[in-house]
């Protein structure tokens, strides 16, 4: 037997709710004089209100149903989604009726990203990185495609850690290569990966005094959006050009810092809105440059003449 004031906690599940028809389930005491409630509605953060209506109900200030929860309610377990309050009311009587319409928003991936092609006397050598922004869902991978004939030889993190990847395709032909990510990464938070790759175009080794290379686009697999910067550089024995270019505008020195750029001092640089873009370089061998200094040195005795020569070259731009 009772008196005075009792509280009573009830807490009930339902799976798969319908979310484009949801009505409020009432609890409604039995063998009482009247009643009166508050409703609140709290959702998960990927779910979003489409549209609400109400019968017999008032609106209120839902920092008031906030306080009210138990705290416990409001935290999550650990990995479980957080929810927060959407609209609260009071029904001053026994009838009433909340009906709504939830939705969930697509998932989106936003990818910034910087690709260097070093042209080098050994082959071609790319250093790439992404940074990586979720919007609604967690992030727990990332995958990049990879041209034919590349070989993709590591991946880090913003600290330089190696991240785990596997490559799915033979270096033949075109790839993919997924990375698995440490943690997690929260929606709107960002998380930077960084790689390397390397690829021995044919005939590379043999005498040749032009060469055109196009340039290997890597790019994050379904992202919402893809935009970045590319930059090519080579030694000072290959003078460098841009001979086709596709969906690219010239990075200028104030938008390199945009791109993870700020310290290139490549030869050439662009930016891109989409990974649709194409580039065609023409490397060509530089003529070394050749200088010399000359030394004459002369000891006259009086049987002999003893004289000592000296040549200093400096040559320029030159492989050898």
């Amino acid at each position: 037997e009772a008196s005075g004031r009792v509280i009573l906690h009830v807490s009930s599940i339902r799976m798969n709710p319908d979310l484009d028809n949801w009505t409020m389930p009432q609890i409604e005491p039995l063998d009482v004089i009247g009643h009166v409630a508050v409703i609140g509605m709290l959702a998960e953060e990927s779910l979003k209100l489409r549209k609400i209506a109400t019968e017999q109900l008032v609106s209120i200030d839902s920092t008031v149903l906030m306080q009210a929860i138990p705290q416990s309610f409001l935290t999550p377990d650990p990995g479980a989604a957080q929810v927060r309050a959407l609209k609260a009311f009071y029904a001053p009587q026994r009838a009433f009726r909340l009906t709504g319409q939830f939705y969930r928003p697509a998932s989106r991936l936003y990818a910034t990203g910087n690709v260097t092609l070093r042209i080098e006397e050994q082959g071609l050598r790319v250093e790439g990185g992404f940074v990586l922004v979720p919007v609604q869902d967690k992030l727990f991978d990332a995958t990049f495609s990879v041209p034919a004939g590349w070989d993709v030889q590591s991946v880090t993190d913003e600290r330089g850690q190696a991240l785990v990847f596997e490559r799915f395709g033979s270096s033949e032909e075109a790839g993919r290569v997924l990375v698995r990510l440490p943690q997690a990464v929260a929606a709107n938070e960002e998380s930077r990966i960084f790689f390397t790759a390397r690829h021995v175009p044919a005939g590379w080794f043999s005498e040749w005094a032009s060469k055109e290379v196009r340039f290997p686009v890597f790019a994050i697999q379904d992202a919402t959006r893809d935009i970045g910067a590319i930059a090519v550089d080579a030694s000072d024995t290959l003078d460098l050009r841009a001979t086709e270019l596709a969906g690219l505008t010239p990075l200028d020195q104030n938008e390199k810092a945009r791109y993870g750029m700020r310290e290139s001092n490549a030869a050439l640089a662009f930016r891109y809105e989409s990974p649709g873009y194409a580039a065609t370089i023409t490397a060509e061998r530089v003529d070394p440059r050749v200088t010399a200094e000359t030394y004459s040195f002369f000891t006259v005795n009086r049987e002999s003449l003893r004289a000592h020569y000296e040549i200093i070259y400096n040559i320029e731009k030159s492989k050898l």
